[in-house]
Parts: C-alpha cells; sequence; structure tokens
C-alpha cells in the first residue's frame, strides 16, 4: 500500500506485516509509523491534514497521526478483512470496501465505532472504494464484477455499471468527476461516463489481471 501525503515531500507505505513507514522523498529516511492490525491494504491521507487512514487484514479502519502513531484511532470495522480506505475531498467521512461485501461510511466528526451509512449491494467481497474530485458521489468495485455509484450525503444507490467479465479490482475517476476507468480480472480498462451510465471504451492490451 502505497500513499503521498498532499504536500508531496512524504511518502507512505504499508505492509502485510502491519508496518507503516514514513519516507522523507528528500533524504530517502524512513522512520516507523508502527504496527497496525494484521497487516496493511490501503492507506490514504486525509487531504487537509497529515494524518492518513489505514485498513487492515483484520478489519480495523484505522486513522493515523504521523506525531503519535502508537494513538491510532479505530473508527470502526468491517466483519472480515478492510481492504481499501478512500477520504471524501471535504475531509468529513471516509469510506472503507471490505471482504464483508459492504462498503462502510464513517463520520470524522462523530465519535468513532459506528458507520453512519452501510452501503449493501455488492454480491461479494468490494475490492475498492473511490470519491469523485468534486465531492458528490462514491464508487465502489466489486468481486461480483459490478461498479456501484452511490450519491454523497444521503448514501442512496445512483446506478451500476456492468461489463466487465469477473472480479472488478481498480477505480480512477477523470479531474472533472464525469469519467471513470476500471480495470479487472478480465485483463480489461473500461472507459464509463458516469453523466449516461455508458460504457464508452475498452482498452485490450493486457496479458494479465489489472490489480
Amino acid at each position: 500500500a502505497l500513499a503521498f501525503a498532499p504536500d508531496g515531500r512524504t511518502l507512505v507505505s504499508g505492509s502485510r506485516d502491519g508496518e507503516l513507514q514514513r519516507w522523507d522523498l528528500a533524504s530517502g529516511e524512513a522512520s516507523s509509523l508502527g504496527r497496525h492490525g494484521e497487516g496493511i491494504n490501503a492507506v490514504a491521507f486525509h487531504p487537509h491534514g497529515p494524518h492518513m487512514a489505514v485498513a487492515c487484514n483484520d478489519g480495523g479502519v484505522r486513522v493515523v497521526d504521523p506525531a503519535e502513531p502508537d494513538q491510532a484511532v479505530v473508527v470502526g470495522a468491517h466483519d472480515d478483512r478492510a481492504i481499501d480506505v478512500a477520504f471524501h475531498p471535504g475531509g468529513r467521512w471516509l469510506a472503507s470496501a471490505g471482504y464483508d461485501h459492504v462498503v462502510r461510511i464513517w463520520d470524522l466528526d462523530g465519535e468513532p465505532g459506528a458507520a453512519v451509512a452501510v452501503l449493501e449491494g455488492h454480491g461479494d467481497q468490494v475490492s475498492g472504494v473511490s470519491f469523485a474530485p468534486d465531492g458528490g458521489s462514491l464508487v465502489s468495485a466489486g468481486r461480483d464484477g459490478v461498479v456501484r455509484q452511490w450519491r454523497t450525503g444521503d448514501w442512496s444507490p445512483v446506478g451500476e455499471l456492468r461489463g466487465h467479465e469477473g472480479k472488478v479490482w481498480q477505480l480512477a475517476f477523470a479531474g472533472d468527476s464525469r469519467r471513470l476507468a476500471t480495470g479487472g480480472r478480465d485483463q480489461t480498462v473500461r472507459l464509463w461516463d458516469l453523466d449516461r451510465g455508458e460504457l464508452v471504451a475498452t482498452l485490450v492490451g493486457h496479458a494479465g489481471r489489472i490489480y
């Protein structure tokens, strides 16, 4: 798991042994931010500060302050592995994806422990989450081959994107928040027009799965 700090001067890496490392890109030196959970699957920086979120194999979703890494806050947990995390651009909400087939939304202004929303609909493990750059929507990728769209705030389902033949693992928004790229087990990258909910291109060229 890798993530750049918003200032671009620091890189953080998380590994399956649970170790979180901070790298100073000017000096190349590393410093430990401790061990978290039973392995780290994803890390994401808060858009406006030094804090970061990690998704762990023990199901925990943690927020780590690099000034006090041993005081990580467990904002909540999935019933199985937590596999991905994403901050809303405004910084208030954190979304997490889990092997328990759901997306959980955490309000960072509230008390830790209870999700403000549990987004159900995937028929298999949820492998990725991403907020649109404009903050208006959230997408989730599932091993059921479906990408689901959710409206920020009331967390209602907006639609679903079907076209991949097998599991979907990767999500990437364009800067205009209107286009989405997805990648998965079928070795293709698919481009979607979110305004119309339509597939606009299928990019073929990989000889292996796109993780």
